[in-house]
């Protein structure tokens, strides 16, 4: 089974320190989910292209 975790949070709650901070003590890889899902200048793919990207 695949290990995983989640932070969620508001603005400047500290989302992305406690995932670096929790990345180098699991060894987990970190995956920021804007850098994954939005195109350059916050523009949203469609959903089906999104899928697709995921499945590659």
């Amino acid at each position: 089974m695949d290990k995983k975790f989640l932070v969620i949070g508001c603005c400047g709650a500290g989302k992305s320190t406690l995932a670096k901070k929790m990345q180098k003590r699991t060894g987990l890889p970190l995956i920021h989910l804007n850098h994954e899902y939005y195109r350059p200048e916050w523009v949203k793919p469609e959903l089906k292209e999104f899928k697709e990207q995921r499945e590659k």
